[in-house]
């Protein structure tokens, strides 16, 4: 229905857009790609990067030496395809896409999450960068901040393409890790236990408002000094869990 030929590979059908000798050439699809890397053989990977004009106009009005926001995402369709998508705050503060950066996990891999590398991610970042700069006319495009996950694949990603950008975690999902890993260490149903749990998740909500190293760095002395305390009393066990998640913070 609307002109996409479903008996064909999804590949073939993008590659036969992005093809100007073929019939299917979409030049609209087409403008809005700024990288395309076809998956000949099986070793090779797809790659699909998208930005329109529009895209790359707010890059530069809300990245340019400012905050950019990187995060990938797996089940975009039933194919082993990634995207990772970068994002920027407008005036409104709301969320304005810059780049899709579309690819597929090699062959063999058993989890799509698990399809992708530094050298992946920093390669199309660069790529993203050099479209940018060509967009203006050779202008020099970075940004001065990052924001990420827990993931270091993509802060090193950033890091490699912008030298010198500050890299944020993002608060959910720092508490989320840190809340994946209490509930990992710190087991049980008894008293004790979940006393510890909530004086370790008030620790996490009170590293989170720091400014500082210092400060963070002190409210994990106070709340070891007090775990430390803690076994010599009743709460031996769970104190002793304790102490092995204020060591992971």
């Amino acid at each position: 229905m609307n002109g996409v030929k479903v008996s064909k590979s999804p590949h073939i059908n993008v590659h036969e857009w992005l093809d100007p000798h073929s019939h299917q050439y979409n030049k609209t699809i087409a403008s809005a790609i700024f990288h395309y890397s076809a998956r000949a053989r099986k070793e090779d990977w797809l790659e699909v990067c998208v930005a329109t004009d529009e895209m790359k106009d707010a890059a530069w009005k809300y990245g340019y030496r400012s905050q950019i926001i990187l995060d990938g995402t797996f089940g975009v369709c039933d194919k082993r395809l990634l995207l990772f998508i970068i994002v920027a705050i407008d005036e409104n503060k709301q969320g304005v896409p810059l780049a899709f950066l579309l690819f597929s996990a090699p062959s063999g891999n058993q989890q799509t999450a698990a399809g992708y590398d530094i050298d992946i991610i920093a390669k199309l970042i660069l790529t993203w960068k050099t479209s940018l700069e060509h967009y203006r006319g050779g202008k020099s495009f970075y940004a001065l901040l990052g924001i990420t996950d827990t993931d270091l694949k993509e802060r090193t990603a950033l890091l490699r393409v912008f030298s010198g950008i500050i890299l944020l975690i993002c608060k959910f999902h720092l508490q989320q890790s840190w809340q994946n890993h209490r509930n990992r260490t710190v087991k049980g149903k008894a008293p004790a236990f979940i006393e510890v749990k909530s004086r370790l998740q008030r620790v996490e909500e009170a590293l989170v408002a720091t400014m500082s190293l210092e400060s963070a760095t002190n409210i994990i002395a106070n709340e070891v000094t007090i775990h430390e305390a803690m076994i010599e009393v009743s709460h031996a066990p769970a104190a002793e869990r304790g102490l092995l998640h204020l060591q992971y913070l």
